[in-house]
């Protein structure tokens, strides 16, 4: 922005400068669209828009400089939004194509695109926390930890809104660095002091966490510090939410250990058949011979996993009819399911298709989850309760240990999920008369007119926060709640005929918003319905009510994406389960600046741009799933004979079984030093590129030959794996 003193310049206008007036040329140079011109002290200067970089301006010096400086902060923007390695300044090719696109760019170094960067993170993060400041409604936050490969903690900070124009966003805007140890003080003033720098101390509606001790310590912290302020909703009552995913999980697993015996022989039979693209080929072909369509390849589960169970069942009951086929000409395939092996998995394929249906409901990011959650909760102990009664023995053993994990922790649902839920035009009180019976049995009655008492001390809260509740005299407080006391109030002329109403109409006979809104019949339901689109549009008549709405509906039920959510491994639950991830040296102001440049370029919708955490953060260190699932096949099968040989006819003698041993020797030849490399795995990472059929090699064989020897060899950290084309028969 211009700096006190100084005179903006635009298109062909006069400007004056203090005591000098003159007539200024228009400003034809396309450049001028990245840069303000301003007067400041009698010098011409130019202001970047994006950065906000002060350049001299004199006609004398012309544009050439302008437009060195917007190509040099648009190669920044877009290493941030492409994750380009800052290396690619030095790439001869890259060089000469920049050069050739615009000779008069000088090519910089690693370091000044560095603070390119940086420079763009501040710019952008001021950016942002003015636009929170002036946003007209509060905000919701989720949190997670994750670890770093350095074992460094990081809080990630999430934010959720929904705008003016009632579009919901959310955007990751701080990756925290949190010292050990992660007690709930270290973690409440790691989270309070974002909030203070970020002015969203007086702004913050909840905050979604992890189901840990830890949390629950810290949220008390800070409800009791943030209390001071007296800017909590409810006097801090929903401040707290809980991962739904995350407490699903725990529920969810109690099933998975009990259908674990009943489904191996399956599990093993899907690893061995996608163990090899060799078998692979043979399954594939099997299938088409019993003319069964090939639409979807196996899939192997993750133990830990319930959508990947739910896959690999589905998948595999499809060619059920071709593993016994398979079992006559495959001498080494020895555990075929049997056929009372398939009707139980097609039993518990059925089961999990609730719970799969429900991860992917609850990790939506482009619709608000909170109307949601109540009604989906109902649903899992609705069908639980009815597994009880079923036929199978183990489906009832399933329910009875999932429904005491769901007692546990949802025998009472949130408060603000029911309230989000009454206020979905679909349901309204309606769905809370339909399912508290299941959830309270005969307290059912009373906890409902604990939460439509709760919506009214909302409604009051949120009037006498605000001007409406003043103004608007139609809508005074329910017959059943004293909430709203009329008083004259001298800077509105009109108080005391709304007084004067109050006292002669009688209180009985006053209805307020949330009056109206219910005895207003419920919508149809309908798959296209917008719940936000609704509220934006009948707000006019519930003003205090589309308040409330659009702060509730912001909240989300999770705190990460239920690939990453849906994982039972890891630490206890009273411990926050890390995320490994690879941190290196200002990654996370990159990444902070990443999410929210692509809000500021308008290019979040993009699928091509659109910033996901989990493989935003996978790609900075991992194996690709390709290689798990080979892996994973080959560690199935256990310790056993190996064959050296192709599988293929004309079989070659298989030298990739000593050959890895030939990285560490070339190494050895080429400097005495080679343990700088190969014996250092706190410095050195390792990252190897190849073809999918070299994978079991270097993830099994290779890694199992270092490790047997007992000493501290670098292991693989990373591996790219690519497929490979069969272009005849049997020749790749």
């Amino acid at each position: 922005m211009p700096s006190a003193g100084s005179t903006a310049i635009t298109g062909s206008t006069s400007t004056t400068d203090r005591t000098l007036v003159s007539k200024r040329r228009k400003l034809t140079s396309v450049v001028w669209n990245d840069f303000d011109k301003i007067i400041e002290d009698g010098q011409d200067y130019a202001i970047c828009k994006h950065c906000k970089g002060k350049l001299k301006a004199d006609s004398k010096n012309g544009t050439k400089h302008l437009h060195v400086h917007t190509d040099r902060e648009k190669l920044a923007r877009a290493i941030i939004l492409h994750e380009y390695s800052l290396s690619i300044v030095d790439h001869m090719g890259f060089r000469e194509f920049a050069t050739n696109l615009q000779p008069l760019f000088k090519m910089v170094s690693r370091n000044t695109i560095k603070g390119d960067r940086m420079k763009i993170y501040e710019v952008e993060k001021d950016k942002m926390i003015s636009y929170l400041e002036k946003l007209q409604s509060r905000v919701a936050i989720t949190i997670d930890m994750w670890t770093s490969n350095q074992k460094k903690g990081y809080m990630v900070i999430i934010v959720h809104y929904i705008d003016e124009s009632w579009l919901l966003h959310h955007h990751i805007i701080r990756f925290v660095y949190v010292p050990p140890p992660h007690t709930k003080e270290v973690l409440s003033d790691a989270l309070m002091d974002f909030l203070l720098d970020w002015n969203m101390d007086r702004k913050v509606s909840t905050v979604t966490v992890d189901n840990c001790s830890s949390n629950d310590g810290m949220i008390n912290i800070l409800v009791d510090k943030l209390s001071l302020s007296d800017s909590l909703l409810l006097n801090g009552k929903i401040f707290h939410m809980r991962c739904a995913t995350h407490v699903l999980n725990l529920i969810v697993k109690e099933g998975l250990d009990v259908i674990e015996v009943e489904i191996e022989k399956i599990r093993e039979s899907v690893a061995y058949w996608s163990a090899t693209p060799s078998r692979m080929e043979k399954f594939e072909d099997a299938t088409r011979q019993l003319w069964i369509p090939c639409n979807k390849k196996l899939s192997l589960d993750c133990k830990t996993r319930l959508n990947s169970t739910y896959l690999m069942l589905s998948i595999a009951i499809t060619y059920k009819d071709v593993f016994p086929r398979l079992k006559q000409r495959e001498k080494h395939y020895m555990v075929v399911p049997s056929e009372e092996e398939w009707n139980m998995a097609k039993e518990i394929c059925g089961r999990l298709k609730l719970f799969y249906n429900i991860t992917k409901l609850f990790s939506g990011r482009n619709y608000p989850t909170a109307n949601i959650f109540f009604i989906t909760v109902c649903e899992i102990k609705e069908a639980l309760y009815d597994w009880l009664i079923c036929s199978n023995d183990v489906v009832k053993t399933m329910a009875s240990s999932m429904l005491q994990k769901f007692d546990k922790y949802w025998s009472g649902c949130h408060i603000v999920m029911v309230i989000a839920a009454i206020f979905d035009p679909k349901y309204k009180i309606k769905i809370l008369e339909f399912y508290f019976p299941l959830m309270y049995g005969s307290k059912a009655s009373n906890e409902i007119e604990k939460i439509r008492e709760m919506c009214y001390e909302l409604l009051f809260e949120y009037q006498s926060k605000s001007n409406l509740g003043q103004k608007t005299s139609s809508y005074g407080t329910s017959s059943g709640s004293n909430l709203l006391e009329l008083n004259y109030d001298e800077q509105y002329p009109l108080s005391k005929f709304d007084l004067f109403v109050h006292n002669t109409i009688g209180e009985s006979h006053t209805k307020s918003e949330l009056d109206y809104y219910l005895e207003e019949s419920i919508l149809p339901r309908n798959s296209n319905f917008d719940v936000l689109s609704w509220w934006k549009t009948n707000g006019i008549k519930y003003p205090t009510l589309q308040m409330i709405v659009r702060d509730i509906y912001a909240i989300p039920i999770f705190t990460v994406a239920s690939e990453s959510a849906f994982s039972t491994g890891g630490s206890g639950s009273d411990q926050p389960s890390p995320k490994a991830i690879n941190m290196p040296s200002n990654v996370a102001r990159f990444l902070e600046a990443r999410g929210m440049l692509e809000d500021a370029l308008e290019v979040a919708t993009d699928p091509d741009y659109r910033f996901d955490l989990a493989i935003q953060l996978g790609r900075l260190g991992c194996w690709s799933q390709n290689v798990i699932r080979a892996t994973y096949a080959w560690l199935k099968e256990r310790l056993r004979s190996r064959c050296i040989t192709r599988d293929l006819k004309w079989g070659v003698f298989y030298v990739w079984f000593d050959a890895p041993i030939g990285y560490v020797s070339i190494t050895a030849c080429y400097t005495p030093e080679w343990e700088k490399w190969w014996k250092n795995p706190e410095n050195v990472d390792l990252y190897q590129f190849m073809g999918k059929d070299n994978v079991s090699f270097h993830t099994v064989m290779f890694p199992s030959t270092l490790i047997g020897t007992g000493e501290n060899w670098t292991l693989m950290k990373s591996i790219s794996v690519t497929e490979y084309l069969n272009y005849e028969a049997g020749t790749r």
